[in-house]
């Protein structure tokens, strides 16, 4: 019984040590491809740790999430209102160019980094959430994004 006791501590100290590394390598890794490219936000990876609105960038139906509408003409003021939003939920703006914004978002207890970036198209925001490390995230951007959604679409 207490080898099985021990054994099972190790591999506990062991997967925690590599999430550790995983949280570590997502913050000091070589950037993502991030941006506008021909238009449009990078389509997402294969694995299941990215969602994004964007049509036609060889994204899944897994992968796929509503964009976000700008209630009305004033565009400007709703585009502050929703970046106001984004930074309510934990995200950190690191570009903010135009019609463009690439935040980060950080988990609380590995570290691990996930991307966000919003493409504004008139009254229109293409959304793209994406995990730096690991397959999958268990569900974790799709959340975020839905949450951000519905702070806003209910006033921020």
């Amino acid at each position: 019984m207490q080898y099985v006791v021990q054994f099972a501590i190790g591999l506990g100290i062991l997967v925690v040590a590599a999430f550790g590394v995983m949280g570590w390598w997502s913050g000091h890794r070589s950037e993502p491809v991030l941006g506008v490219h021909a238009g449009q936000l990078s389509a997402c990876p294969a694995s299941p740790n990215c969602v994004s609105s964007e049509s036609g960038s060889g994204n899944t139906e897994q992968s796929t999430v509503n964009t976000i509408a700008l209630p009305d003409a004033d565009t400007e003021r709703h585009w502050q209102v929703l970046l106001d939003t984004v930074r309510a939920h934990g995200g950190a703006i690191q570009v903010q160019d135009g019609d463009y914004v690439h935040a980060t978002f950080t988990s609380a207890v590995f570290r691990f980094i996930d991307d966000l970036e919003l493409r504004r198209e008139g009254r229109i925001v293409h959304v793209r959430s994406a995990s730096r490390v690991g397959h999958s995230d268990l569900g974790a951007n799709r959340k975020r994004v839905a949450a951000i959604q519905l702070a806003f679409n209910s006033g921020g």
